[in-house]
């Protein structure tokens, strides 16, 4: 023989157990939903072309300090995705043709095709806040236009980490 009893008779699974498995199948995807992860559906193209209408991702609500070029989820009137440009502290100047630049250094956007020219316009960053901009300049309603232009920490949800569907307004 191998070892293996054949006499032995299946064991029945108790209720408690299936009713404990049911219960742990909906709380712990609850639980890292509501502290861990979050899943956000883009609206517009106003993060272009790193994000089109319709996409879907997935991003982190822990995370312990925002760096220029996160892209984060925030609540303003609405929520809203747009890309840190501006940290704590730090003077952002944008000029007549759409150019930033942070304390008077040049800042490096590769993922702005299209830059909206207008006023030049200057923004001073209060600590605890950050400036934040949509990547399509030309078609995003953002800091550059609020009453208050500034997002305070506690106001980011979520900094978007991985694109799971690619979608389209269309």
């Amino acid at each position: 023989m191998d070892g293996i009893n054949t006499n032995s008779k299946p064991r029945a699974v108790s209720f408690k157990r299936i009713v404990l498995a049911l219960v742990l199948a909906a709380i712990v995807p609850s639980i890292i939903f509501q502290k861990l992860l979050m899943i956000m559906y883009v609206p517009s193209e106003s993060m272009y072309p790193t994000m089109t209408g319709g996409d879907v991702l997935i991003g982190t609500r822990i995370a312990s300090s925002y760096q220029r070029g996160d892209i984060v989820v925030f609540q303003a009137d609405t929520i809203m995705i747009k890309r840190v440009v501006g940290l704590p502290g730090e003077e952002v100047c944008i000029a007549a043709d759409g150019s930033v630049s942070i304390d008077g250094d040049p800042l490096y956007e590769p993922y702005v095709i299209c830059r909206r020219k207008g006023q030049p316009q200057a923004f001073s960053v209060p600590e605890g806040c950050f400036l934040l901009l949509g990547d399509n300049r030309q078609n995003s309603y953002d800091s550059r236009y609020w009453d208050y232009p500034y997002i305070e920490e506690d106001s980011i949800i979520a900094v978007a980490k991985y694109k799971l569907f690619e979608g389209s307004l269309d």
